[in-house]
């Protein structure tokens, strides 16, 4: 992605909440595509299998559900959205292995013909629920992508605490105090953004 900058923040314990929106909205991650949806997430992503398995309950690919992670490739723009348990009759149905998977079996991921190279590219992730909440920090830690207008519109909707509980600032490498953060013109650049905790 060009035109790339690098933002980096510290903060203490309890700033998650503050990004639940870019989790669940969706941000870009750089993956080697043209794998599976198994080892995108345990390789690409550093999911630990057991999780994957046993806290991942719903898994989306280019918006259908996915019930074999080992078939579903995953190519160059993808868009992979994980969730853990979702309520009702309607989340039942999209959970991996569901015993009511004929409900949505019109919408279900399959596998085509053209699925693209093995290379380096990028894909759009968005997490819910318990999986936003165990592997958001981790992600954050290594660095997610935003473009800029959103992240311009994260910066704007953030509260006083948010700004009075950032640590530490960096852009492009240079230290700067949380208001210079509202001073760049970010839609016009690329963010990568690493989120970092003393807790």
């Amino acid at each position: 992605m060009e035109n790339q900058i690098l933002v980096r923040m510290l903060f203490g314990r309890g700033y998650l909440p503050n990004f639940q929106g870019i989790l669940c909205r969706g941000f870009g991650c750089q993956v080697v595509t043209g794998r599976s949806l198994r080892e995108v997430c345990c390789q690409g992503l550093g999911i630990a299998e057991r999780f994957l398995e046993e806290e991942i309950r719903a898994v989306f690919l280019d918006g259908h559900p996915v019930d074999d992670l080992d078939t579903a490739i995953v190519r160059d723009g993808s868009h992979v959205a994980l969730s853990g348990s979702l309520p009702g009759l309607a989340g039942i149905s999209m959970r991996r292995g569901s015993p009511i998977v004929s409900f949505r079996r019109e919408i279900s991921y399959r596998k085509t013909q053209q699925e693209g190279e093995i290379k380096t590219g990028w894909i759009q992730l968005k997490l819910f629920n318990l999986v936003a909440d165990k592997l958001g920090p981790v992600l954050l830690r290594k660095g997610i992508v935003l473009k800029g207008n959103e992240w311009q519109e994260f910066l704007e909707k953030q509260p006083p605490e948010f700004w009075q509980g950032m640590q530490k600032l960096e852009i492009d490498g240079k230290e700067m105090p949380p208001s210079a953060a509202c001073s760049y013109d970010w839609p016009s650049l690329t963010v990568r953004l690493v989120v970092e905790t003393t807790g």
